[in-house]
């Protein structure tokens, strides 16, 4: 078990999160467009690797905390890149896979196996659902993006957190279109890598907190 107090470790995100959102929005606000633009948003993705790590140290050591973080990292920047080009590069795709692999080593207990397993099969779900849905409406629903970041996810929550993890994208997908107001058809694009990283994040936290009692 850690030594270190976990209101130590929250003290710590509270303090450390908006002074690198100061000193990064200084650099994005001219340069980045949108989401971007504004601190509270770099404030924002700045706070998902460093809740990311305070999370991890509740139950894991260091060198699996830093794993963690690199992990949330690549969902930070593959939920960035989503909302901003409907893009979700390889490197990110790859890096959170390689890393949470790792993490599936290094965590007690290691279970690798399950991790690799469970992350081929949201990958190989994902991609029946672009091919059938390819058959059915003559183009693709869903990016081979999205069955890349499949894979990395479900290396992350584990076979108990990927059905969650892909109903709360559902949801989390739903409520941006009904935010924006975007019609549900055909043609409407919407970030679903974008909500696949967020509901994976949310869902590998929730694993993270010690049951009560």
């Amino acid at each position: 078990m850690p030594h270190t107090h976990p209101l130590f470790l929250a003290f710590f995100s509270l303090l450390i999160a908006p002074l690198l959102a100061w000193v990064v929005a200084g650099l994005l606000h001219i340069r980045s467009p949108g989401i971007l633009r504004t601190q509270w948003a770099v404030q924002l993705m700045l706070s998902v690797p460093v809740v990311t790590f305070v999370a991890a140290r509740l139950s894991l050591g260091w060198a699996e905390s830093i794993l963690a973080t690199l992990c949330g990292l690549c969902l930070m920047s593959l939920i960035t890149c989503d909302l901003l080009r409907f893009r979700l590069p390889d490197p990110l795709t790859g890096g959170l896979l390689i890393s949470a692999l790792a993490l599936s080593v290094a965590a007690p207990p290691p279970d690798w196996r399950a991790a690799l397993a469970t992350g081929l099969v949201c990958a190989a779900l994902l991609w029946a659902l672009r091919a059938g849905y390819r058959a059915l409406r003559g183009q693709h629903g869903l990016g081979l993006g999205d069955v890349k970041l499949a894979a990395g996810i479900g290396a992350l929550t584990g076979p108990f957190g990927a059905a969650p993890t892909l109903l709360l994208a559902s949801l989390i997908a739903l409520g941006w279109a009904i935010v924006q107001k975007r019609p549900l058809s055909r043609q409407a694009r919407l970030p679903f890598g974008a909500a696949l990283a967020a509901a994976a994040w949310l869902v590998w936290i929730w694993q993270r907190i010690p049951p009560a009692g």
